[in-house]
């Protein structure tokens, strides 16, 4: 018959496991999975951030915590009173702009509808912006516009104006020489613009006698892509491009333009110009009846786009494998910061694919010498005049016209 025994053994003191390690761990592991999407969102990057974040209770750009108490804090028959706690942000996340100005109030008042006492500032979103005063009642007047290298950056935010200089930019716009601070005098009406209506049964003009700021407004926010597209294009090939450049033309009876020019000396020869004219060549405004209205003069503010707003044109373009516009933003970027890694690492990319195409011309130079001379000028878009690529692509080309 088998005899149990019993020992007893003293074993050491096992030390818990240590939290902090395993939150800074998480927090390490997370910041190696944001640099893995450089060129976009991976689903798979994105489900692993988010399973780390909510195992250890971590705020990423994918997750959040928020303590709600539900303890009623209100005295009997008293009216409810909701209390918003700030949440804690991931990071390079914030709720205020570049101003200083806080986007959640802004978000809750347009998304409320409500009408505030203070006038809402224009945010631009890269396209063109006006400043509104809502803050009476009747019809909201736009008091200025302006925009950001959004315009060049993601294509810029444009600053709107304020204050005596909106005044003063829309007086110049429709004409007006008197002070900033006074409005123009109302101009007599006279008898050959009086609106006088149809007779009941016969038919009439349906359009305006004149046009009007709104008009005028509508039209050039309802654009504001094609103007984005010109500062975006711009941007890349014109230094530092910034400031206001004045459109100057005339709208005829039936909505169209003409007599376009560029008021702004500095800009006259510039691609922006010639882009912004072909555009304003091809908007349409509202048909009017009266006399022939004066030449417009209409301001276009906006400024230089930031290197991190090129780096990121750049990468939106590789991803669409647009490599000219990509090695356009990457070079300007890196100009203006060579210590800038992204723009680097963007610029050694451009020119691996630069020089894999110089490849494929090479070997086409004999089979197919009009798909090589077209690979060749691509690849002359790509790298910078000074590069042993663009020499090579030069000769080349060279030597095919030379046959």
């Amino acid at each position: 018959m088998a005899r149990s025994t019993e020992l007893e053994v003293e074993l050491p003191a096992r030390e818990e496991e240590h939290q902090a390690l395993a939150t800074l761990w998480a927090r390490a592991r997370i910041e190696e999975l944001e640099k893995e999407q450089y060129k976009g969102e991976q689903p798979e990057t994105v489900r692993m951030i988010t399973s780390l974040g909510l195992e250890h209770r971590l705020v990423t750009r994918y997750t959040s915590f928020v303590a709600v108490d539900q303890t009623p804090a209100t005295e009997p028959r008293s009216p409810i009173r909701t209390v918003c706690e700030p949440v804690e942000l991931p990071d390079q996340v914030s709720m205020e702009d570049g101003e200083g100005n806080n986007l959640r109030s802004s978000i809750l008042y347009r998304a409320r509808g409500v009408v505030s006492s203070k006038p809402l500032e224009a945010r631009g979103m890269g396209g063109i912006g006006t400043r509104m005063d809502v803050s009476g009642a009747g019809d909201a007047k736009p008091q200025g516009l302006g925009s950001q290298s959004g315009f060049a950056g993601q294509a810029a935010d444009l600053q709107p104006t304020s204050g005596p200089q909106v005044d003063y930019d829309f007086d110049k716009i429709f004409g007006s020489n008197g002070s900033p601070d006074t409005p123009p005098p109302s101009e007599p009406r006279s008898r050959k613009n009086v609106y006088i209506p149809p007779a009941p049964g016969s038919s009439g003009p349906t359009h305006k006698a004149q046009l009007q700021q709104s008009d005028v407004m509508e039209v050039v926010v309802a654009n504001k892509g094609t103007i984005k597209a010109c500062v975006d294009e711009a941007s890349l090939t014109e230094a530092d491009l910034g400031g206001t450049i004045v459109m100057r033309w005339t709208i005829r009876l039936d909505g169209s333009t003409s007599s376009i020019v560029t008021v702004t000396d500095e800009y006259r020869q510039t691609q922006l110009a010639a882009c912004l004219s072909d555009a304003i060549k091809r908007w349409r405004f509202p048909e009017y009846f009266g006399p022939q209205m004066s030449p417009i003069s209409f301001p276009f503010k906006f400024s230089a786009a930031s290197v991190a707003e090129l780096v990121e044109k750049g990468g939106k373009a590789l991803l669409r494998e647009d490599y000219r516009t990509a090695a356009r933003a990457f070079r300007k970027a890196f100009e203006r910061d060579p210590a800038n890694r992204d723009a680097a690492f963007g610029l050694e990319q451009v020119r691996k694919k630069a020089q894999e195409v110089y490849s494929e011309a090479y070997l086409l130079s004999q089979r197919d010498p009009t798909r090589a001379r077209q690979l060749l000028q691509q690849l002359l878009q790509m790298v910078e005049p000074g590069h042993e690529l663009y020499r090579k692509a030069q000769k080349r080309l060279e030597a095919l016209d030379g046959h």
